[in-house]
């Protein structure tokens, strides 16, 4: 191979599995690049369980106490597991989540957004399951 290639920076793809599409992608191209001898590696952004400080450790826009609610309100509506994941794509099952969180009362008082795209609780629901938006391993 030609000898100047280990010198051209390394590729990390750091990306959600949960995402088939993007995952697909991103074999593809760690194959094409690999068989150019390319350096590259592959780092995963992981599901992330609900503790009751969840929200407010991401966001000082809710208090803890706000978030104790909030995660109780999504256990209660049966959205978390025995280890407090998420079971189900907060994507694709948006209505229900916030129906779930509607008597929060941050929440129904207007304190709390859920807006798609404009509030963080959407966003950080999409990366506790870690198939949409981001993550901040690493």
């Amino acid at each position: 191979h030609d000898a100047t290639v280990p010198h051209f920076p390394p590729v990390v793809f750091w990306h959600m599995p949960r995402d088939r599409r993007v995952a697909g992608w991103v074999e593809r191209v760690m194959s094409m690049l690999k068989k150019k001898y390319f350096p590259v590696m592959e780092q995963h952004c992981n599901p992330l369980p609900l503790s009751d400080t969840f929200f407010s450790d991401w966001t000082e826009a809710i208090s803890p106490s706000s978030s104790t609610l909030m995660v109780q309100a999504l256990r209660d509506a049966g959205w978390l597991d025995k280890s407090s994941f998420l079971k189900r794509d907060p994507l694709a099952y948006e209505q229900d989540w916030r129906l779930a969180l509607q008597d929060v009362p941050d929440v129904s008082s207007g304190n709390i957004s859920l807006t798609q795209n404009k509030a963080a609780v959407p966003q950080l629901m999409h990366t506790a399951y870690a198939r949409h938006s981001w993550c901040a391993e690493g």
